[in-house]
C-alpha cells in the first residue's frame, strides 16, 4: 500500500470586465511557500447582450513560481455555420500573496 502527501493549498481569484464580458478567475497556491500550483475555476458573470457568448480557458503562461498570467478566450456562436468564433481574448495576472 503507498501513500501520499499533498500540500495544503489557498485560492485567489480576481474579477475583470473587457468588452462587455465580465470573468471571475482563480489561481491555486501552495499554502506553505506561496508557489503556483495550477489554475483554478473560471466563470463568466456578465456577456454582450444580442448574441450567444461565452469564454474558453486558453492557457496558463507562467512568468514565474509566484506570478502567472490566464488567458481566456471570448467566443460567439454563429448559428448560422453552426461553429463558436474566438472575437477575441481576455488576459488576468495573478501574483502569489507568499507563504500563508
Amino acid at each position: 500500500m503507498s501513500s501520499a502527501t499533498f500540500a495544503a493549498t489557498y485560492t485567489t481569484s480576481k474579477e475583470v470586465i473587457s468588452g462587455g464580458f465580465k470573468i471571475r478567475a482563480s489561481a491555486i497556491w501552495e499554502y506553505e511557500t506561496g508557489i503556483y500550483l495550477g489554475k483554478g475555476t473560471h466563470k463568466l458573470l456578465e456577456k454582450p447582450s444580442g448574441g450567444i457568448y461565452d469564454i474558453g480557458y486558453n492557457l496558463t503562461h507562467k512568468t514565474s513560481n509566484y506570478e502567472v498570467t490566464q488567458y481566456f478566450n471570448k467566443l460567439q456562436y454563429y448559428a448560422i455555420r453552426g461553429e463558436w468564433d474566438i472575437i477575441g481574448n481576455v488576459r488576468i495576472d495573478f501574483s502569489s500573496p507568499g507563504p500563508q
